[in-house]
């Protein structure tokens, strides 16, 4: 998405997630968002039509300076 947004190509965008405003989310989307505030979570990220796997091994590098929120 990012790349689409940026007009550029996924190869070319670093290992960055930026976050978009969405105005409409598929129901079954909503529905998990809406229980996840109800049990306190504040923060919650969507990744649609992820690479799961690339997500996977982006996590097992993750350190604690990698966040700015």
């Amino acid at each position: 998405m990012c790349s689409k947004r940026l007009n550029k190509e996924e190869s070319r965008i670093p290992t960055v997630r930026i976050p978009f405003l969405v105005n409409n989310i598929e129901e079954k989307i909503a529905n998990v968002v809406k229980e996840l505030l109800l049990d306190g979570f504040s923060t919650i990220f969507i990744f649609k039509n992820a690479k799961m796997d690339k997500i996977i091994d982006e996590l097992k590098e993750v350190i604690d300076s990698y966040f700015l929120f």
